[in-house]
């Protein structure tokens, strides 16, 4: 819920439009800890990148 709160509060938050966007790393970005001041750990070392959107539509 705080993650989606600051996106909503984020006037820049169309940058973020058209990729996969892991949590923990928007958390980090906007300052966003647990509830006993942990940083939520992002596994994008272990687990790789989100998969790319591929621009072709499909109707």
């Amino acid at each position: 819920g705080r993650v989606i709160h600051a996106l909503w509060r984020d006037p820049e938050l169309a940058a973020l439009s058209g990729r996969t966007q892991i949590v923990a790393e928007l958390a980090q970005r906007y300052g966003v800890r647990d509830e006993d001041g942990r940083e939520p750990p992002t596994w994008r070392n272990i687990l790789g990148a989100p998969c790319a959107f591929h621009p072709a539509r499909v109707s």
